[in-house]
């Protein structure tokens, strides 16, 4: 018997938030990859609710999940990018939640003055697992 992939594994190592101030807007944008069942998977990025009792202001709280295709394609595990863009002026963390995985806390981080492909990150980006709002 064979154990076939249903979902998108996300590699955490992969996953990046950079932040981009230009002409007054600030935007978001993540990006990672994914080992998928073929390569006609796709991985969507949903805004979610912040926890009951609120959530800081500088989190911001989002949901990978996974698309399977609409046709049947060869299955082989293939490793499939995806990104998002998000317009926000105060967001300092991101709250990742992902299918069958922990959630995980990502660091927004401020791109330096430079724009395009030359761009650098201010500060390393450093993906560490959400812990839990209690103890039981």
């Amino acid at each position: 018997m064979t154990h076939t992939i249903d979902h998108a594994h996300i590699h955490v190592g992969d996953l990046s938030a950079v932040a981009i101030s230009t002409g007054g807007v600030r935007v978001i944008r993540l990006t990672g990859t994914a080992s998928c069942p073929s390569e006609l998977w796709r991985v969507d990025v949903l805004p979610c609710r912040p926890p009951a009792g609120g959530g800081r202001g500088a989190r911001l709280a989002l949901e990978l999940r996974s698309a399977p295709p609409r046709r049947r394609g060869r299955f082989r595990a293939v490793t499939v990018p995806f990104e998002a863009i998000i317009e926000d002026g105060r967001t300092e963390e991101l709250e990742v939640r992902l299918e069958c995985q922990p959630a995980i806390i990502l660091p927004v981080v401020e791109a330096d003055n430079s724009f395009g492909s030359g761009a650098k990150q201010r500060t390393p980006h450093l993906a560490r697992p959400m812990r839990p709002a209690f103890a039981i």
